[in-house]
């Protein structure tokens, strides 16, 4: 697995973090709206207020976007996880999942493995690493 295929899993989380966003945006603006008119009659040029149900259809659809994404990233971190139990190194095991998996920044990796572990380090072993993995693909 490569440094560009492990990254797909932050890509994915950080689009799901936007759909969420985009769900809450929604969410708000939907709020503010007024409900249908309950006598069904008419209102001027163009009928019944429909507004509330377009919202609605939108959250329907984004909320299944946001669904199709959290089963993706379900897939890759199988994937990851897969992975990971290859490499024989519990140290770089470690590593890559607080990187990976639990999208550690580099300086709480070191910190999570090592009192002594400068995150520059930590960073070096991974990057040495997946070289030698690539260089292993190919």
């Amino acid at each position: 697995m490569t440094a560009s295929e492990l990254g797909r899993l932050a890509k994915l989380r950080a689009d799901r973090a936007k759909l969420h966003e985009r769900r809450a945006e929604l969410r708000s603006t939907a709020r503010g709206l007024s409900g249908p008119l309950l006598d069904c009659m008419p209102v001027a040029r163009g009928g019944v207020n429909r507004r509330v149900e377009v919202y609605a259809a939108k959250l329907a659809d984004l909320d299944a976007e946001i669904h199709k994404k959290d089963l993706a990233i379900i897939r890759e971190e199988i994937k990851v996880q897969r992975f990971i139990s290859t490499i024989p190194s519990s140290r770089l095991r470690l590593i890559i999942r607080h990187r990976i998996i639990d999208g550690m920044q580099w300086k709480d990796v070191a910190r999570a493995i090592s009192y002594t572990e400068t995150m520059e380090g930590v960073r070096a072993m991974y990057l040495r690493f997946m070289q030698e993995q690539s260089q292993n693909l190919t």
